[in-house]
């Protein structure tokens, strides 16, 4: 079981990951930076988000590229760059992994879309 303590270090790792997500942050890191180790900082993770501090992050990467994608001119290269992505084919793969389709398509129905709202 989680102490209060131990909720509330979970809680600021997920923010400092939510404050820059251009940083590709390892679990060791935001151990450390909250003042845990990193078994109990995954533990916390999997109690509160039901994921990994990675699958965590991955995901948070995705939401906001999702949201970049869908309110933004940004092109699917600059979203990567901003969410910390060096690997736009990797991207690639866990965007469609998660929503279903490709972001080259889902940008493109977004813009379809706005033409179509015209």
């Amino acid at each position: 079981m989680l102490r209060r303590s131990d909720v509330e270090k979970v809680k600021r790792a997920a923010d400092l990951v939510h404050a820059d997500l251009s940083q590709n942050y390892s679990v060791d890191f935001l151990a450390k930076e909250v003042g845990t180790n990193v078994n109990k900082l995954q533990e916390g993770f999997k109690y509160m988000f039901n994921l990994t501090v990675n699958k965590y992050i991955q995901q948070a990467k995705l939401e906001t590229a999702k949201e970049l994608l869908t309110t933004t001119e940004y092109n699917i290269s600059q979203v990567v760059d901003l969410i910390g992505l060096n690997n736009r084919s990797y991207f690639s793969k866990i965007f469609k992994e998660r929503y279903g389709v490709k972001p080259k398509y889902f940008l493109k129905s977004r813009i379809e879309e706005k033409k179509t709202k015209k």
